[in-house]
């Protein structure tokens, strides 16, 4: 038995600390109760929460995702072997309202964060690799590089655009078509220089309808893909249909959370499957013959393509669409 800040703990092992991440301020609370307390969001005050934890025999820490101002303190949490999970911040607050908190500051935050972690027990965050954090900004700011080219199309077909304004778009959408190009090299060229990312790109590049973006991307935000069951990978990137039901009431299923940008992109990428690759071109076709909706079918067919993409990493198989072999039929059962 131990006690903590006068409250006694069952175990060491339940020892959590939460910690309200801003961009100059990390407030923390134990477990055990007490008051919140802050240090600086820097090397300094990152080295002191270690100190605490160590000192605590604390489990796990919880913090939420921040938009990358948690980033320190998880890199310094992860050096020092100190366990970490990074959690939703929509959960945290709907956990805090249906415990009755519905004021919202730091000091509260982290004590939310904490009962959060001794509730739910949320599972350990791991850290990507330096080489998928690269990746994954590049394909970040491409991200970014062509909704701002897409705006910028969109102002020439307005109706108050006259010969000066015009050449600006143009050197503008130029301008943004030279930079694309380049962070589209440089994304090339990470691929190339690990080789635990090439030959998960050259597998995902086989089946037809996915292109050098998409696999790019699964590989960089979505690491579990060939790990998990097709449940869970298709609820992962969220695909997965909820269903709507209360007593005799049916209410149309629907999809919800997952990874947004993972989603959008496997979208495209099913929409020209669905016109090369024979078996979700089929499996598009067997929806709509039933009546089903042109986006309802759409996400069926991304379930069927994400599924099947986990299995080929999964046993390390290419994808082979004209050849009727065992591997192929073990793919079809499979999805």
């Amino acid at each position: 038995m131990r006690i903590i800040v006068g409250k006694v703990m069952k175990s060491d092992d339940e020892v959590i600390l939460g910690v309200d991440v801003s961009g100059k301020m990390l407030d923390y609370r134990l477990s055990g109760g007490g008051k919140s307390h802050s240090v600086p969001n820097d090397e300094r005050g990152c080295q002191q929460l270690v100190k605490i934890c160590r000192q605590s025999q604390v489990l796990k820490v919880v913090c939420e995702a921040t938009g990358g101002y948690e980033r320190l303190l998880t890199r310094t949490l992860e050096q020092n072997g100190i366990g970490f999970s990074v959690v939703n911040p929509s959960k945290v607050r709907n956990f805090g309202r249906a415990k009755g908190v519905m004021a919202k500051t730091d000091p509260i935050d982290a004590k939310l964060l904490r009962d959060y972690g001794e509730a739910l027990r949320p599972a350990r965050t791991t850290l990507p690799t330096e080489a998928r954090e690269v990746l994954g900004k590049l394909l970040t700011r491409r991200s970014q590089l062509v909704q701002i080219q897409s705006i910028e199309k969109n102002h020439l077909k307005a109706p108050l655009v006259n010969d000066q304004t015009l050449a600006s778009i143009q050197t503008l959408l130029t301008t943004l078509k030279a930079e694309i190009r380049s962070i589209e090299a440089q994304i090339t060229r990470q691929l190339e220089a690990t080789p635990a990312f090439q030959e998960k790109y050259a597998l995902l590049r086989t089946f037809r309808g996915i292109g050098p973006i998409c696999a790019a991307m699964l590989i960089a935000f979505v690491p579990e893909l060939g790990s998990l069951t097709r449940e869970k990978i298709a609820a992962l990137v969220g695909v997965a249909p909820y269903n709507n039901e209360s007593g005799e009431s049916q209410g149309a299923r629907s999809i919800y959370g997952g990874r947004g940008d993972v989603r959008e992109v496997l979208y495209m990428a099913t929409l020209t499957a669905a016109r090369c690759n024979m078996a979700i071109k089929s499996h598009y076709r067997k929806f709509r013959s039933r009546g089903k909706k042109h986006k309802v079918t759409a996400v069926a067919c991304m379930r069927k393509v994400i599924v099947t993409l986990n299995a080929m990493l999964r046993d390390g198989k290419s994808w082979e669409p004209l050849r009727f072999s065992t591997a192929k039929q073990d793919y079809q059962r499979a999805t």
